[in-house]
């Protein structure tokens, strides 16, 4: 659940980029801080309150969220992955985990243990991000440009997330984008995610 910025000399304002809670955060950048954001490209928002199904979904995250204070970290983490549906094998997410601890190391920055940001995810952030609900007149107001994006897998196998985004770009009117792979595919697809996302990120500068 990523978010990036970037911004120039030229131009102080920001390309933003967000992934998950990420994409949600450039939603809400959006709407309340338009003089500093030239654009957002928010990637599979897991707006709860935006898909049909909003009632499913809300008792769902709300179910995670207690399994994590009754039974703890690990349970309600499994419970998260397998309801949302991650198409990631946990070969793939080993790999993943183990590259981005060398990088970490490697840096010499310091990093909070990821036990620490997963309880935090779990029993501060969840609730407030999937029952956000964006302000979509207000972001058309503003004029910030926005690209709403999903995965190629995630469309086709019809995630939530996904299908948020569509819905989402349908009622903003922009532009729906779509990534390689799934929900997390810059960890097994960075090469193609990034050339992606590069591209849009290129067009949202240059219009």
């Amino acid at each position: 659940m990523r978010s990036q910025c970037c911004t120039s000399s030229v131009n102080p304002r920001a390309l933003f980029f967000g992934n998950s809670s990420g994409a949600v955060i450039a939603l809400d950048l959006a709407k309340t801080h338009p003089e500093s954001v030239t654009a957002v490209v928010a990637h599979e928002p897991p707006l709860a309150r935006v898909h049909p199904q909003a009632r499913k979904w809300q008792r769902f995250f709300a179910a995670v969220y207690r399994t994590a204070f009754q039974f703890g970290t690990i349970p309600a983490m499994v419970r998260f992955a397998f309801g949302i549906g991650i198409d990631f094998s946990f070969g793939q997410a080993f790999k993943a985990a183990r590259a981005a601890k060398k990088a970490r190391e490697k840096s010499h920055e310091p990093y909070l243990a990821q036990r620490i940001v997963t309880d935090f995810f779990l029993k501060q952030e969840l609730l407030p991000v999937t029952n956000y609900l964006p302000d979509v007149e207000l972001i058309k107001k503003n004029n910030v440009r926005v690209f709403m994006a999903a995965g190629r897998r995630s469309l086709s196998k019809k995630r939530f997330y996904a299908e948020t985004a569509q819905i989402l770009a349908d009622l903003l009117g922009c532009e729906m984008v779509i990534f390689p792979g799934h929900h997390a595919s810059f960890f097994d697809k960075p090469d193609e995610f990034a050339g992606r996302l590069r591209s849009v990120l290129r067009k949202a500068s240059q219009e």
